[in-house]
């Protein structure tokens, strides 16, 4: 008969280093992610802003510009006739969408990466990680980066929850944003552009925990790294969305 594959015994120590590592990882993962949004919009030359929940863009100065050679070229850019102007301002368009794209994705690549690197690192170096039964330290750190994968598999879990309980998404996802971009899709297509990017590096995401967790992590230390990563997380959101956040990086 086969066992059930977690023990529930919680181990107080552990759990303490854990749910304190969860905290940590939970306020570096939020400002590294955003500071992957913030470094490419500066390289672009927006007006960026860095605050302790999100990057604000700005505007970059070359929008008021192009958006004075629009008013004065209205009539050629909107003829369906070619042109110098309508070209020149097509072309500008693109680059913009093309900048805004990057700097989207900076954020969950940098997540992503951080998160790859670590697994990586993780699963070839697994058995010199545990020893006597036990995640070492260093296991411990390489399992917690790794986690930088839940943000994709949490947000995917709302994403898909939200649509099925009020038939809409939210537009302000990075990854949903990235959707539209790539496949030009409008809001009542969001389901449809979710399933692009959400939806693949969910369930990426969801590989790669189930792995760590079930795969690396000895069973008697499961439910006590698992009930470490729930409190962690959501002590982890509440300080530094709720206090440290605004108070170091105000918006």
């Amino acid at each position: 008969m086969a066992q059930f594959p977690v023990t529930f015994n919680l181990q107080p120590r552990l759990f303490a280093f854990l749910a304190a590592g969860f905290i940590l990882a939970t306020i570096v993962g939020t400002v590294s992610h955003e500071l992957g949004h913030y470094l490419p919009a500066k390289y672009y030359g927006f007006n960026a802003k860095f605050s302790y929940a999100m990057v604000s863009y700005g505007e970059n100065p070359e929008q008021d510009k192009m958006a004075k050679f629009y008013e004065d070229h209205k009539a050629q850019i909107m003829s369906p006739e070619a042109s110098p102007e309508k070209a020149k301002f097509n072309d500008w368009m693109k680059a913009e969408q093309n900048k805004y794209f990057n700097t989207t994705l900076g954020g969950p690549l940098q997540t992503m990466l951080t998160g790859s690197a670590a697994f990586i690192i993780l699963y070839l170096r697994r058995r010199k990680l545990i020893i006597d039964q036990s995640v070492t330290f260093s296991g411990w750190v390489l399992v917690l980066l790794s986690f930088f994968w839940s943000r994709q598999l949490a947000n995917l879990i709302l994403w898909v929850g939200d649509y099925l309980i009020t038939g809409n998404i939210s537009n302000r996802g990075d990854e949903i944003k990235m959707s539209r971009y790539i496949l030009s899709l409008q809001h009542e297509s969001a389901i449809v552009s979710l399933g692009l990017v959400g939806f693949l590096t969910g369930i990426a995401a969801a590989a790669i925990l189930t792995y760590i967790v079930f795969g690396i992590i000895p069973k008697h230390q499961r439910f006590t790294f698992l009930s470490a990563g729930v409190f962690g997380s959501m002590a982890g959101a509440v300080i530094w969305f709720g206090w440290l956040g605004p108070a170091i990086l105000p918006a």
